[in-house]
């Protein structure tokens, strides 16, 4: 068997060592953004009166924005009502958002339990619908999303003096 002198080994491994550590590391990939969102405001058992604003927190994946749904779960009507947060086109500023949501006719719905969820929507989809002007397509929106949040609310007279607007 015939012996490389060591100096000739190293020399021979050489490029095969510098190629070791010249090479890039293959990129990671990012990590998917999860969807996620909190209502801060009104507290889940919180009175409400015919309308109410909302706030909360949000982090949302590419492409997704966030509406308000509404359900009377006193009467039976199988309707979720929707209504876009502010900005809602631009996603990108929903990491704390607002909107309001109605509740009932005058004060006939006084004494009334009501259920507002936070759903997270396809963009295009919540545009499309907002471009319609149809009632029925905007709160289609509640069965194409996906629920990030909810609070429970019970149904008070009163107007707030600013509407809500």
């Amino acid at each position: 068997m015939t012996r490389i002198p060591y100096p000739l080994a190293v020399a021979a491994l050489l490029p095969v060592l510098l190629a070791a550590c010249t090479t890039s590391s293959p990129e990671v990939a990012a990590s998917p953004v999860t969807t996620a969102g909190a209502i801060s405001t009104p507290a889940d058992g919180a009175e409400v009166q015919q309308c109410a604003r909302f706030t909360g927190t949000a982090t949302l994946a590419d492409g997704k924005t966030l509406v308000l749904a509404m359900k009377n779960i006193d009467n039976n009507d199988p309707t979720a009502y929707v209504q876009f947060v502010e900005n809602f086109g631009d996603p990108s500023t929903l990491s704390s958002w607002r909107g309001v949501q109605f509740f009932g006719n005058g004060d006939d719905s006084a004494g009334q339990h009501y259920q507002v969820s936070l759903l997270a929507v396809d963009l295009v989809t919540a545009q499309d619908a907002a471009g319609s002007g149809q009632d029925a397509d905007v709160n289609a929106l509640a069965a194409k999303s996906t629920e990030l949040a909810t609070v429970k609310l019970t149904r008070i007279a009163g107007t707030p003096a600013d509407h809500c607007a």
